[in-house]
C-alpha cells in the first residue's frame, strides 16, 4: 500500500514518542523531542547558491503560527540545505525522512543551526520619473499597487533577484507546548474494573504468541502503542486512549456505549441517555439533570411562563460554558467557525492551507476551544428535556384548545430576552422567524426554514417541538435543523414522515455546542452535503430516530462523525434503513471512480494539530444498506475512534470504497460490529473489513450468519506499521472472496518493530477460503494468525482444542516442501 500526495511527502515533525518510563537511567526527566513547526518537502528545483556547497534541500511550504520556526524568522519558500552543518543526500524520495530524522535527534530547548537558501529581491521603482519606495508586500500584488496610484501615471519597476545563503539558529520547542498538552491517564484509572483481567480473545492470542515464541515482539508492540499515548494534547479522549492501548477490551467498551444509548420509544429517555453518554465520552465529570416535570391544567400565559423559565435556565448554563471568553473571542468564533469547516471539507489536513489568514484563524480556534466548559454546555441542553415529555405535550395542546382556537397557524407568542417563544396551531405554517428561540407546533404539514431549531449569535438556545404532520426542514444556510454553534440547537418531531434537507453544518451538527435531533416515528429522509447528520467538533451532535424506514444521504464528513473533542452519532432504533455517504469529492488517493467519505461512524483528528473525537453509527435493527466513500463505516483517523454497530438480525449490505468496515489509520482506533444475518461485505477498491495502518488498533466482529466477503488486498484482519487488528466471524458458512490471504501483517518500515493480525472464524462452518482451510491455525508474516476454530473461543481454551491445531500447523512446517524441479 502506497500513500500519495501529502501522505507521501509531508516532512513534519511527528507527535513525540516518549519512552514508557518517565525517568531516564540517571534519574533525570527525559525531554520532549524537539519541534520546529514547519511543513516541508524535497525541493523539486534547486539552484546552486555560491555561498554553500549544498546540492539539495527541503523547501518550507508552510510555517505554523506560534512555533519556533515562526519566532526564529524562517519564511515560506526558504530552502533548508543543512542542519548543524549536515547536508542532505540528494535522493528526493528519502529527503523528507532525512529531514525528520535529523530533527528527531534533538530535544526541546536545543539550539539548532539551519543553513537556509533564500530568494533576495531588490527593487528600483519610479512613478512619473520620480523614485518611490515600495514595500515587497505591495509588489506581490502588482494590480493592487497600480490601482493605488493615479490613472495615467507612468510606473517603471526594475527588480533584481539573487540567492542568499543565511544561517538561522532556532531554539526547538515542544509540539505539546505549542498546541497544549496533558498527561495521559493510566489504563487502571480509566477502567479500574479491567485491572488484572483478560478477555478470552486476549488469552487465546497470548497463548498463540507464547506457542509461536514471539513474546518479545508482542511486548515491544504494546510498548510502542503505549508510547503514542504517553503525552497527549488537550483534545484527546480517555475512552479512545484506552482502546488504542488495549484493543482486547474494545468489544466490551463498545457494548457499554451502545447500551447507554438504548432508549426504547421514549424521547425524554433518548435525550437524557444521549447527553449522559456524551458527558461520559467527552470526559465531562457532571451528571445530566433529568429536569422537573412541567405543570398542566394551566392558562396559556402560565404555560408560557414555565417555558420561558426553562429557556432562561438553559441560556444561563450556556453562558457559563463560555465564561472564560471575552466578547472579541466569541465574535471571532462565530465569524470563523464555518471557514474551519470549509477547510476540512476541502481536505482533512488543517495544517496545510494556502489561505494564510484562514490557517492562522483555524489555529486560533483550536487554541480557544480548550477554554470551553462542557459540563454546563451539556446541562444547558439537558434542562430542556421536559419539553419532550409526551404527556405534557398532549396536556399543553388540550389546555390551549380549552382557551381558544388552535386551528390557526400561530396561537400564542412571547417575546423574551433570549428570543421569541411561538406556539403553533394545527394549521400548516411556514416557520421562518429569525428570532425564534422555542417553537412548539401542535400539528399540520409545516415548513421550517432559516436557522430553525439551531443556535445563532442572537439566539444561543433554540428548540422546535413538532407534534404531528409530515413536516419539512429545509435551509441552504449553515447551522440549521438542530445544530449547535456556541450553543444548543434541538428538534423533536413526534410523528410523521419528515424531510430534512440542508447543505452543511446541519441536521444535528455541533461546533462548540450541542445539536440534537430526535424523530419519533415515520419514514424519514435526511439529505445533506457535509458536516451533517450527527457531526460534532468540540461538543456533541446526534440524530436519534426512534422508528421507520429511513434514508440518510450525505457526501462527506457526516452520519456520526466525531472531530476534535466531539461526539457525533446517529442512533436509529429500527427499520429498513439506507445510509449513503459519498458523491462529490474524489478521494485523496486519486483512484479513478473512488470518492472521499469520512462517514458512517468515523472519528477524525486534525493531523499534527488536534486529536479527533468519537463517531458512532448505531442501528438497532432492520434490513439495512450502507454505502460510503473512503475512511467510512467504523474507523478512526489520527487519535480518534470510529464505531459502527448494527444490532439487527436481518441481512445487511456494507459497501465501502477504501478504509471501510472496522479500520484505523495513523494512531487511531476503529470498531465494526454486526450482530446477525447473512451479511454482504464489499469495497469498490480494497482495504476493508478489519484493518489497521500505522500505530493503530481495530476490531471487526460479525456475530452470526452465512456472510460473504468480496475483494481483498490489505483487508480481512490486516495490520501494518506497529498496529493490531482483531477480526472475528463467530459463525455460519462464510465465503471469503479475497485477492490475498487474511491476517496480512506488515510492512513495518515506518517505525521498525512488528504488527499483529488476528483472523478468527468460529463455529465449525463450511467456510470457503483461498489457501486457508477449515479447522486449522496458520501462522505467517510479522505476525499474522489465521484461526478457523470448530467452536467458540471459550471452548477452544477450556478444552485446549486449539493446541491440536497448533501441533498440526507445526508438523506441516516440518515437512519438506515439494521441489518442482525434481518433480519435472
Amino acid at each position: 500500500m502506497k500513500r500519495t500526495g501529502i501522505l507521501k511527502t509531508a516532512a513534519l515533525v511527528a507527535i513525540a514518542l516518549l519512552a514508557s518510563r518517565a525517568m531516564s537511567g540517571d534519574g533525570e526527566k527525559k525531554k520532549n523531542p524537539g519541534y520546529l513547526g514547519v511543513y516541508a518537502t524535497a525541493a523539486e528545483k534547486f539552484e546552486p547558491c555560491p555561498e554553500t556547497d549544498a546540492k539539495s534541500g527541503v523547501v518550507i511550504r508552510m510555517i505554523y503560527p506560534n512555533t519556533p520556526a515562526a519566532k526564529a524568522g524562517l519564511l515560506e519558500g526558504d530552502i533548508i540545505v543543512k542542519i548543524n552543518d549536515q547536508g542532505f543526500s540528494g535522493n528526493k524520495p528519502e529527503m523528507n525522512k532525512e529531514f525528520s530524522d535529523m530533527l528527531k535527534k534533538h530535544s526541546e530547548g536545543d539550539d539548532v543551526k539551519l543553513t537556509v537558501v533564500r530568494d533576495k529581491y531588490s527593487y528600483n521603482v519610479t512613478v512619473d520619473g520620480k523614485e518611490t519606495e515600495v514595500s515587497e508586500d505591495k509588489l506581490q500584488d502588482l494590480r493592487k499597487y497600480l490601482d493605488e496610484n493615479t490613472t495615467g501615471s507612468k510606473i517603471e519597476i526594475k527588480a533584481k533577484r539573487e540567492l542568499k545563503c543565511i544561517e538561522i539558529t532556532v531554539t526547538l520547542g515542544s509540539r505539546m507546548e505549542v498546541y497544549g498538552q496533558k498527561t495521559a491517564p493510566l489504563q487502571a484509572k480509566i477502567h479500574p474494573e479491567f485491572v488484572d483481567k483478560k478477555t478470552d480473545l486476549q488469552k487465546l492470542t497470548e497463548n498463540l504468541i507464547e506457542d509461536f515464541k514471539i513474546n518479545e515482539n508482542y511486548t515491544d508492540l504494546l510498548e510502542r502503542l503505549a508510547k503514542t499515548e504517553k503525552q497527549t494534547d488537550p483534545h484527546r479522549l480517555s475512552q479512545f486512549m484506552y482502546v488504542h492501548r488495549n484493543p482486547f477490551r474494545m468489544e466490551e467498551i463498545t457494548g457499554d456505549i451502545t447500551e447507554r444509548l438504548e432508549c426504547g420509544k421514549s424521547a425524554p429517555r433518548a435525550m437524557f441517555r444521549f447527553l449522559s453518554t456524551s458527558s461520559f465520552l467527552l470526559d465531562v465529570k457532571a451528571r445530566m439533570p433529568r429536569g422537573r416535570r412541567l405543570k398542566t391544567g394551566l392558562t396559556p400565559e402560565e404555560h408560557l411562563d414555565q417555558i420561558e423559565n426553562l429557556l432562561t435556565e438553559a441560556v444561563r448554563l450556556r453562558d457559563r460554558a463560555f465564561r472564560k471568553f471575552n466578547e472579541e473571542e466569541i465574535k471571532f468564533l462565530y465569524e470563523n467557525m464555518e471557514a474551519l469547516g470549509e477547510k476540512i471539507i476541502e481536505g482533512a489536513y488543517v495544517h496545510v492551507d494556502e489561505d494564510k489568514e484562514r490557517l492562522s484563524n483555524n489555529y486560533r480556534i483550536v487554541a480557544l476551544a480548550k477554554k470551553v466548559d462542557y459540563a454546563p454546555l451539556l446541562k444547558a441542553a439537558a434542562v430542556l428535556r421536559p419539553l419532550t415529555d409526551g404527556k405534557w405535550l398532549a396536556a399543553l395542546k388540550d389546555d390551549f384548545a380549552k382557551a381558544g382556537d388552535i386551528d390557526k397557524a400561530i396561537v400564542a407568542t412571547r417575546k423574551t430576552d433570549n428570543g421569541t417563544i411561538y406556539i403553533g396551531g394545527t394549521a400548516p405554517h411556514w416557520h421562518r422567524a429569525k428570532n425564534a428561540a422555542i417553537i412548539i407546533d401542535f400539528g399540520g404539514k409545516d415548513f421550517y426554514a432559516e436557522h430553525a431549531g439551531s443556535s445563532t449569535a442572537e439566539i444561543p438556545v433554540a428548540v422546535i417541538i413538532d407534534m404531528a404532520g409530515n413536516d419539512v426542514y429545509e435551509s441552504w444556510k449553515s447551522f440549521s435543523a438542530a445544530s449547535g454553534l456556541l450553543g444548543v440547537g434541538m428538534i423533536y418531531d413526534v410523528e410523521g414522515s419528515d424531510s430534512y434537507i440542508g447543505l452543511k453544518f446541519c441536521q444535528a451538527s455541533a461546533a462548540l455546542g450541542v445539536g440534537l435531533l430526535i424523530d419519533g416515528a415515520g419514514n424519514d429522509t435526511y439529505r445533506a452535503l457535509y458536516l451533517a447528520q450527527g457531526a460534532a467538533m468540540w461538543g456533541a451532535g446526534g440524530i436519534i430516530d426512534l422508528g421507520g424506514n429511513d434514508r440518510y444521504e450525505a457526501h462527506k464528513l457526516s452520519q456520526g462523525i466525531g472531530l476534535p473533542h466531539g461526539f457525533g452519532a446517529i442512533v436509529d432504533a429500527k427499520g429498513n434503513d439506507f445510509y449513503y455517504g459519498k458523491g462529490s469529492h474524489p478521494s485523496s488517493y486519486g483512484t479513478p471512480g473512488i470518492f472521499g467519505g469520512f462517514c458512517q461512524g468515523c472519528g477524525l483528528g486534525f493531523r499534527t494539530v488536534a486529536s479527533g473525537g468519537i463517531g458512532l453509527l448505531l442501528d438497532g435493527g432492520g434490513k439495512d444498506k450502507y454505502e460510503a466513500g473512503i475512511f467510512s463505516q467504523g474507523g478512526g483517523y489520527y487519535f480518534a475512534w470510529g464505531i459502527l454497530v448494527d444490532k439487527g438480525s436481518d441481512n445487511d449490505v456494507h459497501i465501502g470504497s477504501r478504509y471501510a468496515q472496522g479500520w484505523s489509520a495513523h494512531q487511531a482506533s476503529g470498531t465494526f460490529m454486526e450482530y446477525g444475518g447473512d451479511d454482504y461485505y464489499d469495497t469498490r477498491n480494497a482495504v476493508h473489513a478489519g484493518l489497521a495502518w500505522d500505530e493503530c488498533t481495530s476490531l471487526f466482529i460479525d456475530r452470526a450468519g452465512n456472510d460473504t466477503y468480496y475483494r481483498g488486498g490489505f483487508s480481512i484482519g490486516a495490520s501494518a506499521h506497529n498496529s493490531i487488528t482483531l477480526f472475528i466471524d463467530e459463525g455460519g458458512d462464510d465465503d471469503y472472496h479475497l485477492g490475498g490471504e487474511p491476517a496480512r501483517s506488515g510492512p513495518n518500515e515506518y517505525h521498525g518493530g512488528s504488527s499483529l493480525s488476528m483472523f478468527i472464524d468460529l463455529g465449525g462452518g463450511n467456510d470457503k477460503y483461498g489457501k486457508a482451510k477449515n479447522n486449522e491455525i496458520k501462522f505467517s508474516g510479522k505476525h499474522g494468525f489465521v484461526c478457523d476454530l470448530p467452536g467458540t473461543i471459550k471452548k477452544a481454551l477450556s478444552r485446549d482444542s486449539y493446541k491440536k491445531l497448533i501441533a498440526k500447523e507445526k508438523e506441516t512446517e516440518k515437512k519438506p516442501k515439494p521441489n518442482p524441479k525434481k518433480n519435472k
